[in-house]
């Protein structure tokens, strides 16, 4: 449905009228405490999930919502997650599109990333984002930022129907 409305404000149900081909890339998570279940979706963008010291990445499907290419009865698919725990980390392409300095600029992509999670072993997701941004702000020095970044973390304890820990999220940045 959601799909279905971005495309019909953006235009984009008719490709003579659209004017680009924008449409939205995100993640959602909805944390259902009386089935014990996180379901996850993802336009363009996946769910990474820390426990133990691995990481797992829940990939969503390869479309935006919204945009022109993406059919407007398609359906994003859900994935459920049964007795949900540890770390789990959302971001937008913004956080791996990072470029560094260099004379051949590099992205900080996703291995740096998942390297950096697998190397922070915490239950607390303010310091999760606090390093992951700290990281991305060293390796891009004074390199402009090319898109947005927007990262959200959250932490599930074993103890499933206790309160969810804590909630982290940085500002998001927009490129110029």
């Amino acid at each position: 449905v959601s799909n279905r409305l971005i495309k019909d404000m953006l235009f984009q149900n008719n490709a003579e009228l659209a004017e680009s081909d924008a449409g939205f890339d995100g993640t959602v998570c909805i944390l259902d405490r009386s089935s014990n279940t996180l379901e996850f979706a993802g336009a363009n963008s996946s769910l990474l999930m820390l426990n133990n010291g691995e990481v797992v990445e829940l990939k969503g499907d390869r479309r935006s919502v919204g945009a022109l290419r993406t059919k407007s009865d398609f359906a994003f698919s859900t994935q459920r997650i049964t007795d949900p725990s540890g770390m789990f980390v959302m971001l937008t392409d913004g956080v791996t599109d990072v470029m560094n300095r260099e004379e051949q600029p590099i992205a900080f992509g996703r291995r740096r990333l998942v390297d950096l999670l697998k190397k922070t072993a915490t239950s607390d997701p303010k310091h999760i984002v606090t390093r992951i941004v700290d990281t991305i702000e060293d390796y891009r020095g004074n390199t402009p930022l090319r898109d947005d970044l927007t990262l959200l973390a959250f932490y599930i304890d074993e103890k499933f129907h206790d309160d969810l820990k804590d909630v982290a999220t940085p500002k998001s940045t927009k490129s110029a």
